[in-house]
C-alpha cells in the first residue's frame, strides 16, 4: 500500500533534519487524501481553525517546500487561485467550467502522441492534460 503524505513527509524530515511543526502536520493532514484540490485559502482556514493564530506565510512557505520536494502538485486551472494536489502519481484533471470542480482522471485513460510537437526538446518530463467541460451536477441544474 502506498504511503500517505504525512508518512512520506515524516521520512523526508527525518532524512533532512527538518522539524515537524503543528502547522506542517495540520497542512499535511488536510491535503492527505483530499480529493478536492484545495486552494491555499482553504488550507489556511483549516490550519487556523485547528491551531488558532497561524501566519498565512507559513502555509505558503510549506506548500512551496512540498512542491519543490515533489510531494504536492500545484494546479494552475483556476484563474483566481492556485490549487494543490497531494496525489503525485501520474494523472490528468477534468475541470467543470461552471462550478470549478476538479476531478482526477487516471493517466492510462488518456493517451497522447506528441510526435512533431516535441521536436524542439531533447527530453521531456511528465505530461498532464486538463479537460474542460460541465460536470453532471451542473448539467442537471441547467435542465
Amino acid at each position: 500500500m502506498a504511503k500517505g503524505l504525512v508518512e512520506r513527509y515524516r521520512e523526508h524530515a527525518a532524512r533532512n533534519g527538518e522539524r515537524m511543526t503543528p502547522q506542517k502536520l495540520a497542512i499535511l493532514e488536510f491535503l492527505d487524501g483530499n480529493p478536492n484540490h484545495p486552494t491555499v485559502q482553504e488550507i489556511f482556514a483549516f490550519v487556523k481553525a485547528r491551531l488558532g493564530q497561524t501566519a498565512r506565510v507559513t502555509v505558503y512557505r510549506f506548500l512551496r517546500e512540498l512542491i519543490r520536494n515533489g510531494m504536492v502538485r500545484a494546479l494552475c486551472v483556476d484563474p483566481d487561485r492556485m490549487r494543490f494536489d497531494a496525489n503525485t502519481t501520474p494523472h490528468h484533471h477534468a475541470v467543470c467550467r461552471l462550478c470549478g470542480r476538479i476531478v482526477d482522471i487516471p493517466a492510462d485513460v488518456i493517451t497522447c502522441h506528441t510526435g512533431k510537437v516535441l521536436d524542439n526538446f531533447a527530453s521531456t518530463g511528465h505530461m498532464e492534460v486538463v479537460l474542460w467541460g460541465v460536470c453532471r451536477l451542473c448539467a442537471e441544474k441547467e435542465k
